[in-house]
């Protein structure tokens, strides 16, 4: 792909000489913009292109991206807790920790962050669970990059079906989720969040996937420590 004319919209098509993807029928106008985010167009380790941001919440926001090794699209979660940093002036892409008590916070979570991404990544050939391809720190905070899926959550498939599906249908979904899970249990790891809004039937292939760890942690019983949202 010539990534001078990639759409930052869908990492997958090219736009045309008025800007329009081919493949999405997007533009760089439907992008949103913030001083938050990280610029679109930039570069993480000079082989992860940056596009929009698919969703942000609390401690973090995850981006779509372009990997241009690979020629594939990713997902990539940069830790960014808005209420304990804020992206440095003049340095579009540097994270930097409010002083004080918030930046032994941000770096105590930022290094929790990490830790659960490489938990995370031992579940990469694992059906069901969403490939951990990369993780590291840059920009002073830290990155974790995952397949890109594109599809519909349970949560939808329920919303467009009235609120039910078949028995069958349900077993199709259920299962895949269920032998996961004991691999994840098995590890002495727990997901803590299994909803409707977690399982994701990819358009691709139509498998069933498990996302989004953010309470997930290591089961030692510790029920005091904040688990990030990775």
């Amino acid at each position: 792909m010539d990534i001078s004319k990639i759409c930052f919209n869908c990492m997958k098509g090219e736009v045309d000489e008025v800007g329009v993807c081919g493949y999405c029928g997007k533009q760089f106008s439907d992008i949103k913009l913030s001083e938050n985010y990280l610029p679109v167009g930039s570069f993480l380790r000079d082989k992860y292109l940056m596009g929009k941001v698919l969703g942000e919440g609390g401690f973090g926001i995850t981006y779509i991206g372009y990997d241009i090794n690979l020629d594939a699209q990713v997902a990539i979660k940069e830790f960014f807790p808005r209420n304990h940093a804020s992206r440095a002036r003049g340095a579009e892409t540097q994270v930097i920790p409010n002083e004080g008590d918030a930046e032994t916070f941000f770096n105590k979570q930022r290094d929790r962050f990490l830790d659960e991404a490489k938990r995370l990544a031992k579940f990469r050939n694992t059906p069901a669970i969403v490939s951990v391809l990369d993780f590291f720190k840059d920009n002073g905070t830290a990155y974790l990059v995952m397949n890109y899926l594109e599809g519909d959550t349970l949560r939808k498939l329920l919303d467009y079906s009235g609120g039910r599906i078949t028995v069958e249908e349900t077993l199709k979904i259920i299962e895949p989720i269920m032998l996961a899970l004991k691999e994840i249990h098995d590890s002495g790891f727990i997901h803590r969040d299994i909803s409707p809004d977690n399982i994701m039937i990819a358009n691709a292939n139509n498998r069933v996937y498990l996302i989004d760890f953010g309470t997930a942690r290591a089961n030692s019983g510790d029920e005091d420590t904040i688990y990030i949202k990775i």
